[in-house]
C-alpha cells in the first residue's frame, strides 16, 4: 500500500488554513481525500 500525503501551500484561504490532499493506493484502487489544516512553521 502507498499513502500520499500533499500539503498545498498556494491554496491557502482567508483563515490561513490549506489543503491537505491524502491518497491511498492499494491492489490498483485509489482512495482520496481532502481536509484543510492551519499551517504552524
Amino acid at each position: 500500500m502507498k499513502v500520499v500525503f500533499e500539503l498545498r501551500h498556494d491554496k491557502q484561504d482567508k483563515a490561513g488554513t490549506v489543503p491537505v490532499y491524502v491518497s491511498a493506493y492499494f491492489d490498483g484502487l485509489r482512495l482520496a481525500t481532502a481536509e484543510r489544516c492551519t499551517v504552524t512553521e
